[in-house]
């Protein structure tokens, strides 16, 4: 068995590099930011819903149009047919 053929027993020792942890005050957000974020997002939640309740049907008919046309443009690019789920 040839020795330069295992890396575990090669005679060149390993070398490790290590580097220190700094503690920075700009990993982690404050609180606040952190709560308002979240609120932000839920208002955007909220607002999606209302605006989805509040679409005329035929919004919700074109969209479907659009995204049915994304999906025969897709599988024409692929070159193979896609599992629809």
């Amino acid at each position: 068995m040839c020795r330069e053929a295992d890396p575990a027993r090669s005679d060149h020792p390993r070398i490790r590099l290590w580097l220190p942890k700094i503690a920075s005050g700009l990993a982690q957000p404050p609180r606040w930011a952190t709560l308002i974020a979240g609120m932000i997002d839920l208002l955007k939640l909220l607002g999606g819903l209302l605006v989805g309740v509040f679409r005329s049907h035929a919004a919700r008919e074109a969209e479907m149009a659009f995204l049915r046309q994304q999906l025969v443009v897709r599988r024409r690019g692929s070159g193979c047919a896609l599992p629809i789920a």
